[in-house]
């Protein structure tokens, strides 16, 4: 083994799944060491991106947490996160931000957790009180500063009242602190779904403000996570009246999805970021499939091969029912996917396997054991109990 160079044994190990990884940690110190390893790390979670391997759909359902592998596409898999206690799961929403591996797990009342499921570590974030009364509700999402190289936690209070401006606060995983940054000015309103991630921002389709396009109300908030100050994206110019539109992400690339009355839904892609003319019609479902009522669709990502597209659909009729497709946009066609134990109302986003520590700064290094700690002390509790 000593004979092998340590860059041939980190290609070799980058191949491999997280769970195999983990139990090779007690083969050596040096292997040990290469795999805890930020450009390891780095190495292992893009070579997962590229091959999309270790990949999972990862869904929340009110208080419950389910998992589907991305090969099989087969059964979901309800998962027990360590920190249901503190998170209040059987009397909260739990919502679902996920970046590189790391999934920050927030409730309406305000308390979060950054958890990676692939380690089984986890931390608790501080709570942190805000300055005005009358919340109407709290935001959180998680993102990767490129500049910094670390990862950060952005909490978005709205305020009942539209004379408030919105909150904003950034917590560092490196220096395991909070800080208040610039706030969003009281016309902004970001709902409780996801950010979509791109270029070291996280972005936000909002429903309030200045009108950006031609006939159109609502505009695009892109939140930088080096600089902490928000800006704007272009849309496209939007053809016709579109019913609504979503925001979402494809291939790394920021996408609108808009529906047009169930007759279609244009997918338009930017192809080079902040740049408007880059904005790009990548394919129109039309509405052959007896299903599907485009009520909400979006995309989540294409098949290995390329030619198919797994996206999410929502019908509202007397109730939310949310399912999977693939789709052919060569030859625009869909093929429903059938998946034990789904729930009939979820979010979901794509998780990929990884070793990305939850705290990503040196001097936190302790709190990775969090999770073992807390679970020693309860034993002890319930010891003394006896």
């Amino acid at each position: 083994m000593s004979d092998i160079p340590i860059d041939l044994i980190a290609v070799i190990l980058s191949r491999l799944p997280v769970k195999s990884l983990l139990r090779f940690r007690c083969i050596s110190k040096p292997i040990c060491a290469l795999l805890d390893d930020r450009h390891f790390i780095k190495l292992h979670f893009n070579r997962s991106i590229k091959t999309k391997s270790n990949l999972n759909l990862m869904l929340a359902a009110l208080n419950r947490l389910y998992s589907v592998s991305f090969d099989s596409l087969d059964v979901a898999i309800e998962l027990d996160p360590p920190f249901n206690a503190f998170m209040d799961r059987g009397i909260d929403t739990i919502f679902l931000y996920l970046c590189d591996g790391l999934i920050c797990l927030a409730t309406r009342k305000g308390n979060a957790a950054i958890w990676n499921p692939a380690t089984r570590k986890y931390c608790k974030l501080p709570v942190v009180p805000t300055e005005f009364p009358g919340i109407d509700e709290i935001i959180f999402d998680i993102g990767y500063d490129l500049f910094t190289d670390d990862y950060k936690v952005v909490r978005v209070v709205n305020f009942s009242s539209q004379h408030l401006d919105s909150e904003v606060w950034v917590f560092s995983l490196r220096s395991n602190s909070w800080k208040r940054t610039k706030d969003f000015p009281s016309n902004f309103r970001v709902g409780t779904r996801r950010s979509v991630p791109s270029c070291g921002a996280l972005h936000w389709k909002l429903d309030r403000g200045k009108t950006i396009s031609p006939g159109c109300n609502e505009f695009i908030v892109a939140f930088d996570l080096a600089t902490e100050e928000h800006g704007f994206l272009p849309t496209p110019e939007f053809l016709g009246s579109p019913e609504g539109w979503f925001l979402g992400k494809l291939e790394g690339c920021i996408c609108i999805c808009l529906n047009y009355r169930a007759v279609c839904l244009d997918l338009w892609v930017m192809k080079e970021y902040g740049v408007k003319d880059s904005w790009s019609l990548l394919f129109t479902v039309s509405n052959t499939y007896p299903k599907l009522l485009f009520d909400v669709v979006f995309p989540l990502m294409y098949s290995k091969s390329g030619r198919k597209v797994l996206m999410k659909y929502t019908l509202e009729n007397h109730a939310i029912i949310e399912k999977f497709v693939w789709y052919d946009p060569e030859r625009d066609t869909m093929e429903d996917i059938d998946i034990d134990g789904l729930p009939e109302s979820f979010c979901t986003d794509i998780y990929v396997e990884s070793l990305v520590p939850v705290c990503w700064g040196g001097e936190n290094d302790g709190k990775k054991q969090h999770g073992k700690k807390q679970h020693k002390q309860e034993q002890k509790k319930n010891a003394k109990k006896r």
